[in-house]
């Protein structure tokens, strides 16, 4: 049976906009107009509700708050639809693990875009260049470099929090990567996003994402690592470290070098055995200064 989008949009035009986008590219949309026939309508089918998309109404927050916590988050990806950039708003929608959060007014080709990236699930992602793309990895680092800085700039307008999680691995074939990505791609949200950093390396770029809530996203990078471990025999490592802009610097080249030294750091600790609080501090300061060294 074909899954449909359950729709609570208020505003006439976005909600227009909306429609128009589901209709004209072939998506089954149900759509309710208060939290009593939400409650009717998705106990009636949420086994056929693929995707949710609410309108939060500032004027009413607890109770639209409450309608997003009737959806099973673990079932039924949902949108969030704010009317302007708050940290208090973006956190509490965050709290409920919604998929993304989108600011109106939106233009309607990025509106599209938007809401047509929770079905596309075969589009051709950056995140690794082909084969005979390698010999263009300078070029491609530097393009996004470009971008990451567009991010700050961005994040610095908006006056809302952006966090990057570097990720290391190591020894994947290339059927282990292609599971890693489509894995990670299903449990991060649309506003996130994934590039191929460096040879081994990923970097997450994640909007919206206060620090308090960046062991989410990295705890989302292990769950698609573990994955491949499930489906096959893999002794690979994986290592990762989050920063927060602007907690943790206003520059790139800040946030980058923390990130560099964090994942350092977690290399050499992962070569004692125990728990940190039985390892000897001048073990590791040996270790460290052994590293430095070479």
């Amino acid at each position: 049976m074909k899954k449909k989008v359950l729709i609570h949009v208020y505003t006439i035009q976005v909600k227009n906009d909306i429609l128009s986008i589901l209709v004209n590219n072939g998506h089954d949309f149900l759509e309710v107009f208060n939290k009593s026939e939400l409650n009717f309508k998705y106990n009636l089918i949420k086994d056929q509700i693929d995707l949710y998309i609410q309108e939060l109404d500032e004027n009413n927050y607890e109770e639209s708050l409450d309608q997003i916590r009737r959806i099973d988050m673990e079932k039924v990806r949902t949108i969030v639809l704010i009317h302007k950039y708050s940290k208090h708003v973006i956190d509490d929608a965050l709290a409920l693990k919604v998929k993304d959060i989108i600011v109106l007014p939106m233009e309607r080709t990025h509106l599209s875009k938007k809401i047509l990236s929770f079905f596309d699930t075969q589009k051709s992602s950056p995140l690794m260049p082909s084969n005979q793309d390698k010999v263009q990895i300078q070029n491609y680092m530097e393009i996004d470099i470009d971008k990451i800085r567009d991010e700050i700039n961005r994040a610095m307008r908006g006056k809302y929090p952006l966090s990057f999680v570097l990720v290391q691995y190591h020894s994947l074939d290339q059927p282990q990567w292609v599971l890693f990505k489509s894995t990670l791609n299903q449990l991060l949200r649309t506003t996130d996003i994934v590039m191929y950093f460096e040879a081994n390396n990923i970097l997450l770029i994640c909007p919206f994402t206060p620090k308090n809530f960046l062991v989410e996203v990295e705890n989302k990078v292990r769950k698609a690592y573990d994955q491949i471990k499930k489906e096959v025999s893999s002794r690979s490592a994986l290592f990762l470290y989050g920063v927060t802009f602007p907690e943790d610097g206003n520059v790139w080249e800040a946030l980058y070098n923390e990130m560099k030294d964090g994942i350092h750091d977690s290399k050499v600790i992962s070569k004692f055995e125990g728990t940190l609080k039985q390892i000897n501090p001048n073990t590791i300061r040996t270790q460290l200064k052994k590293d430095y060294e070479q």
